[in-house]
């Protein structure tokens, strides 16, 4: 039965188009809108790991430096918008390399980048709990088989396993793809 943001149709056209160009299912982009901002546009997030991702990916590289966010992490590496996409992964999908931080939080910009950076998770991992875990946390970490964000990973399923389950509640039809 779904449940909350699960209800939400309002993206899922969105959903459709930008899985179908990544061979995703759309039910699955949706469920990791729903784990990611509960289907809100207008979410943002700055976490302790996006400041390491700053310090890994961004600070000393000199690619960066003459960049006009170079020094704000807090920008760079902040997650914005449905699919809570940073500007570092955005640009690494096409974002233009000095465009507003801001255009993140629109939703065909979120959703394009959110799904390339699946996308591409998946063709390189061939796996998509792997490509989830890959797309949380920018590694995937595996202890005693599990991952290391196992809890996020398995939320999105479930609630992928529940839209599969309902049938496509919103009758619009069904985004075959990986994970299908």
């Amino acid at each position: 039965m779904l449940t909350g943001c699960e209800l939400i149709d309002r993206y899922d056209d969105l959903y459709k188009l930008e899985a179908a160009k990544w061979g995703l299912d759309w039910q699955c982009v949706k469920a990791l809108a729903c784990t990611e901002s509960s289907q809100d546009e207008t979410q943002s997030a700055y976490r302790r790991g996006n400041r390491e991702m700053y310090l890994r990916l961004i600070d000393g590289k000199d690619r960066w430096k003459a960049h006009r966010y170079y020094g704000r992490p807090e920008i760079l590496c902040r997650a914005y918008g449905l699919l809570q996409v940073t500007y570092v992964v955005a640009m690494e999908c096409g974002f233009p390399r000095e465009g507003d931080w801001w255009a993140l939080y629109g939703p065909a910009v979120n959703v394009a980048c959110g799904c390339a950076h699946l996308g591409r998770a998946l063709a390189r991992f061939k796996n998509l709990s792997s490509a989830l875990a890959y797309y949380n946390a920018g590694r995937v970490n595996v202890t005693d088989g599990k991952f290391e964000n196992q809890p996020y990973v398995d939320g999105i399923m479930q609630s992928f396993g529940r839209f599969q389950e309902a049938g496509n509640p919103t009758g619009l039809g069904h985004g075959g793809g990986a994970g299908a």
